[in-house]
């Protein structure tokens, strides 16, 4: 079985932090923050949310700033078998999109109730990973 987490980080604007994979595996495949629980070195969930954070987004945190929300599990996962999901919420918002990476790409993301509120548009997005792209 897979252990890993995935983090829920917003900013204040109540967007959220996502990431476009840009290496195999899951190229093209959008998800929040998170990894692989290093199990081996005996990491908590909640260490793995800290390290993750700052591998990936450049976020300096403690164990104490991750709220648990949730557990899922997944059993026979395509291409990765068995696999148990911690779900974290960062409680302090993050108003930075973090550096692009060579293998991620970050943007954020809103339900249409707050995309409707802020009378903004998915085209934004994409248009600012457009010229991310192209630099």
């Amino acid at each position: 079985m897979i252990f890993a987490t995935l983090l829920y980080i917003k900013n204040p604007h109540g967007g959220y932090l996502l990431l476009e994979r840009l290496n195999e595996p899951n190229k093209g495949l959008l998800s929040p923050p998170g990894g692989k629980i290093h199990i081996h070195e005996a990491e908590s969930p909640y260490q793995c949310a800290v390290r993750e954070a700052e591998e990936e987004c450049g976020i300096r945190s403690e164990e104490t700033d991750w709220k648990l929300l949730g557990i899922i599990t997944e059993k026979n996962y395509p291409k990765i078998g068995d696999i148990m999901l911690f779900l974290f919420e960062y409680k302090h918002t993050f108003g930075t999109l973090p550096t692009l990476l060579p293998t991620l790409f970050f943007f954020w993301f809103w339900s249409r109730s707050v995309q409707a509120s802020m009378n903004t548009n998915t085209c934004a997005m994409a248009s600012a990973r457009s010229r991310a792209r192209s630099t």
